[in-house]
């Protein structure tokens, strides 16, 4: 209802990867990673003058669970915003909670050097890069946050370059960094090295 954009993403748990992954001693240890996966990632922003439809974000979440999907947690975060959402799929069986990548750098320092160390594998999603592409780190408050507008460069098909000038975003990021997050925290480590601990 403020005119501002919601973003849907879903990850999930794909595999394992071998790394050197630093202990507090600052030695190094072989220890299998998690690869995660994003399934899908979308941004929902209302026509002009009408509200985005949360409803359909709810009827989405049982769509899937119909369709077998395994949905292990639904996060969402503008509080208020969210909470009779959060609520309903509570009440139909889902682990639904409040989740902020906002609160601080943490999540996307996380989800950055997943993308670093080729840990996440995702659709080709034009918005999404732009969005990413664009996000600014401010270090004194330790936020992540978007410019208010972005000027590009485009080159047109006839030879001729057309300043063109974007609103600044990130809610699909949030989206997607939210999911990626959630899944990373949840992942245990596979068996076989829980055993060698």
């Amino acid at each position: 209802f403020s005119g501002d954009c919601a973003g849907l993403a879903m990850s999930g748990l794909y595999g394992w990867k071998e790394m050197d992954v630093e202990k507090e001693d600052g030695s190094f240890i072989k220890q299998k990673v998690p690869i995660i996966q994003t399934e899908f990632a979308f941004r929902l922003k209302a026509k002009e003058g009408d509200r985005i439809p949360l409803h359909k974000v709810r009827e989405l979440m049982f769509d899937l669970r119909a369709q077998g999907y395994n949905i292990k947690k639904f996060t969402a975060d503008l509080r208020l915003a969210s909470e009779d959402t959060i609520q309903i799929l509570k009440k139909s069986g889902f682990d639904a909670q409040y989740f902020s990548v906002d609160i601080n750098d943490k999540p996307y320092a996380d989800f950055r050097n997943l993308i670093y160390e080729k840990r996440w594998i995702a659709p080709n999603i034009e918005y999404l890069t732009f969005d990413m592409a664009n996000l600014e780190h401010d270090q004194e408050t330790r936020k992540v946050d978007h410019p208010i507008e972005v000027k590009e460069l485009e080159i047109l098909s006839t030879g001729g370059i057309v300043d063109t000038v974007r609103e600044g975003s990130k809610d699909l990021c949030d989206g997607v960094c939210g999911s990626i997050i959630n899944c990373l925290y949840a992942t245990k480590l596979p068996r076989e090295q829980e055993d060698l601990k």
